[in-house]
């Protein structure tokens, strides 16, 4: 496991649970995608956009990693999250550019 794709990936999660938009910001490749079970999202400015409006609308965010596993730039994260007191689970499919910024998420909802 490259500790710098590593690093990305968690700064992510961390990042995002504690809707630290500034910090998000800086992890995204500005061609980023973001997929989920009912967005897709293209460009780093609308990414952050749809996730500005998101964190505007929810008080609380927890994020516990259940399981994560990070190979050649691709990271498939198992993760319970909680938002405002409901409960959901997810599998996120994280791609680092070759700059280490993240390209690609797709996130499915267990």
């Amino acid at each position: 496991m490259n500790t710098n794709d590593n690093d990305v990936i968690l700064n992510y999660f961390n990042s995002w649970k504690n809707k630290d938009s500034s910090r998000l910001s800086q992890l995204l490749d500005e061609n980023i995608t973001l997929t989920d079970w009912e967005n897709k999202i293209q460009g780093s400015k609308n990414v952050m956009n749809f996730n500005n409006l998101f964190f505007e609308n929810v008080d609380v965010i927890e994020l516990e990693i259940l399981d994560i596993s990070i190979e050649n730039k691709v990271a498939f994260a198992h993760l319970r999250i909680v938002i405002d007191g409901e409960e959901l689970q997810v599998v996120d499919k994280i791609v680092l550019s070759e700059t280490n910024q993240i390209i690609n998420i797709h996130a499915f909802k267990c």
